[in-house]
């Protein structure tokens, strides 16, 4: 029955044998009452049995109206919930269901009352074409899904031929009889497909592993051409496998703790198909895949960024070698700010000063007002483009005399020292 209404007993044995009770009772009720109310001498004292009789009514008035308040309580919730409700009897037939059940099958309303079949609600929806994976196949369907029904307790998800889904909840009752549940799903089963087709369409490799067995439960295209690997070798295959054997052995606490971090700047070395070995960063996210834990993995390859990058500090440390090799004085200054960022081995002599106490200082404060105004003169020159490059030749005090050096100055080549 719809919660908003009431439901007549369905007549039956169970009917008359309610009836027939309660007509039992009643008479000995009445016969009792009778017999309080009899005097000694025979005389019934008719207000006593009056005053008896309407005391019983009362109760009985009194109880109904808890009953049906308890009643009216239970509706008003039931039609209040979100989900879709539907109770069902030992003999499969519904007795209870609410206003939310019946929208989300549109099919059954006007169609079911108190008694309908569960099997001749589903055979309804086939007869329209309501569920979309039965098309065609409508007999086994059928069957499969009255399979699962008779399971304690089933969950499974129904996609409609409207385009909603629904999620189906099925739960046995100790007394018998069950309870279903109806959750529409649609709107995440949406965001599901945009994730899906954001995963297998993302130009940069990306898998998902269990977080126990460590084994792939999916991996996108942009995975497979990269690294190599058919499917079929990656769902045979566990996350330590794509190391080289050489650092497998603490692999394993590297993934742990890299989860537990939630960290993604984090280097690892991979294994491609064809052996090659590459540095990629990972990025990862935990979440729930088919009730089991997993963790989704975007895999950056930084091998030509890692080999670029320490190329060009070979090259840094090379050319300080060479900077502090050479006998001559090399200093630079920061265009803006005219300090000084960087002294040689033989700038340190000539001056009578660690780099320590030079770099991070003006002209000014190391050779005074003169110096550093003629400095400036020539380096205003250079910076403004006007030329190539100034040599001067200047006096300079310094710890070992007055010494006479020439200076050649070149504007940077790029922004940031001259």
């Amino acid at each position: 029955m719809t919660l908003d209404r009431e439901s007549p007993l369905r007549p039956g044995s169970d009917a008359g044998n309610v009836s027939s009770k309660g007509t039992d009772r009643t008479g000995d009720l009445l016969a009792r009452q009778f017999a309080e109310a009899t005097r000694p001498d025979g005389e019934v004292d008719v207000p006593s049995l009056l005053e008896s009789v309407a005391s019983t009514y009362d109760g009985l008035k009194a109880a109904l109206e808890k009953a049906s308040d308890k009643s009216s309580h239970l509706n008003t919730v039931l039609e209040a919930a979100s989900e879709g409700i539907a109770v069902f009897d030992v003999n499969d037939r519904i007795v209870l269901w609410n206003r939310r059940y019946l929208e989300l099958y549109p099919e059954l309303d006007g169609f079911i009352a108190e008694g309908c079949s569960f099997e001749a609600m589903l055979r309804r929806g086939l007869d329209l074409g309501a569920y979309v994976d039965a098309l065609g196949q409508e007999e086994e369907w059928l069957a499969a899904r009255l399979k699962r029904h008779a399971l304690p307790n089933s969950v499974e998800e129904q996609h409609r031929a409207d385009g909603r889904w629904i999620r189906v909840e099925e739960s046995r009752l100790a007394g018998g009889g069950w309870v279903g549940i109806r959750i529409e799903i649609s709107d995440f089963k949406r965001r599901e497909a945009a994730s899906r087709l954001l995963f297998e369409d993302s130009p940069v490799p990306m898998y998902l592993f269990d977080f126990e067995t460590l084994r792939f439960l999916a991996v996108n295209r942009a995975a497979l051409t990269h690294y190599g690997y058919t499917l079929h070798q990656f769902m045979n295959m566990t996350v330590l496998e794509m190391r080289p054997e050489r650092y497998r052995a603490g692999a394993l606490e590297a993934i742990r703790n890299l989860i537990d971090t939630q960290s993604g700047n984090q280097l690892f070395r991979h294994l491609k198909a064809d052996g090659t070995e590459i540095d990629v960063e990972v990025f990862i996210r935990q979440q729930i895949h088919n009730g089991r834990q997993a963790v989704l993995v975007t895999a950056i390859d930084v091998t030509d960024r890692k080999r670029a990058s320490e190329e060009l500090e070979a090259t840094r440390e090379f050319l300080d070698t060479i900077v502090e090799s050479v006998p001559a004085a090399i200093f630079a200054k920061d265009p803006v700010s005219r300090k000084y960022i960087l002294l040689n081995q033989a700038g340190e002599q000539l001056f009578g000063c660690s780099r320590d106490t030079f770099v991070g200082k003006s002209a000014r404060e190391i050779f005074g007002e003169r110096v550093a105004a003629a400095a400036e003169v020539d380096e205003d020159e250079l910076l403004a483009g006007s030329v190539p490059q100034l040599t001067n030749s200047e006096t300079l005090s310094t710890p070992s005399g007055i010494r006479l050096v020439t200076v050649s100055k070149y504007p940077p080549a790029k922004p940031g020292a001259l």
